[in-house]
């Protein structure tokens, strides 16, 4: 997530031929290997070849036979935060488990309403049969389990039209590398704390690879796991994405909530608007358990 960068790692392990009437030896090669970045990584067996016993002459195995690749989540530090859900976050909670209870057939992740294309809509929602046979593109509206009463943005933008940005080379490489372990500090530690005062939350970011706005439910304390894997990058939008006007449009009939959150690059918070705290990269932990924040 913080930067993309590889690494490359050579491992030799010695097994046996196969014999006739025996099955294929195996080897199991066994290495640690220390993170230097948080975020999300990929190992993937890139490349196997099989040498001859003096390792001169070396056979390059077919790709289908050994592809494999394991995705390992790098957390950041992780804070408490001390958290206060007023009387309208909790009302709203309450109303949506009554409306789950009440609904829990009709409202499943699989029922989905279906309506004509508009603008916007993404690729993966038409539903192609049905479009096919009306003629025109349809898409699919799949109705949401349940509302949440905090959306928490990350604001990626610089927002004064300049190129460069603060997470660019003016920081240097170690800082930009700090800042961005600070964000991702202060993200998972904000959220992990809501979600353990019992308030489910939406977390919501630009997507530079997809084009468009994401968001991520948080609804277990889990859940950061499955936040930091579906960040892709934090690389810094331009200054004319409006994540919350994109928000809206996208999600324009379940807008509802109570309180709004923006974490912006520069490790501000803001709540519904007015600025909640400055963090700073140094004493990080100190800084976010100083600082209440009101749901």
């Amino acid at each position: 997530v913080l930067k993309p960068k590889k690494k490359k790692t050579v491992f030799y392990s010695s097994v046996a031929g196969k014999r006739n009437g025996q099955a294929y030896a195996k080897a199991e090669i066994h290495a640690s290997w220390q993170p230097q970045y948080v975020g999300k990584a990929v190992v993937r067996l890139k490349k196997v070849s099989c040498f001859d016993l003096l390792g001169v002459l070396a056979l390059p195995l077919p790709k289908k036979s050994y592809q494999s690749s394991e995705k390992v989540t790098v957390l950041p530090e992780i804070f408490p935060v001390p958290v206060d859900a007023g009387v309208r976050s909790r009302e709203f909670a309450m109303e949506q488990e009554r409306y789950l209870l009440a609904n829990a057939e009709e409202n499943s992740a699989e029922q989905f309403q279906i309506r004509e294309y508009r603008q916007g809509d993404r690729l993966r929602s038409i539903h192609w049969k049905l479009s096919a046979k009306e003629d025109e593109l349809i898409v699919r509206e799949y109705l949401p389990k349940a509302g949440c009463p905090v959306l928490l943005f990350l604001d990626l933008s610089r927002g004064d039209g300049k190129k460069g940005g603060i997470w660019q080379g003016m920081l240097g490489r170690k800082k930009n590398r700090k800042r961005k372990e600070a964000f991702l500090s202060i993200l998972l530690s904000l959220s992990g704390s809501i979600v353990r005062n019992g308030c489910r939350h939406y977390v919501v970011w630009y997507d530079q690879r997809e084009r468009d706005v994401v968001r991520f439910c948080m609804e277990k304390e889990e859940d950061i796991y499955g936040l930091l894997m579906e960040i892709d990058s934090l690389e810094e939008t331009g200054s004319s994405v409006d994540i919350e006007e994109e928000y809206k449009r996208k999600y324009r009939e379940q807008t509802a909530y109570v309180t709004k959150l923006m974490l912006n690059q520069k490790l501000q918070l803001f709540s519904d608007g007015e600025l909640l705290c400055w963090y700073q990269d140094r004493e990080l932990g100190q800084a976010l358990a100083s600082h209440t924040v009101l749901l």
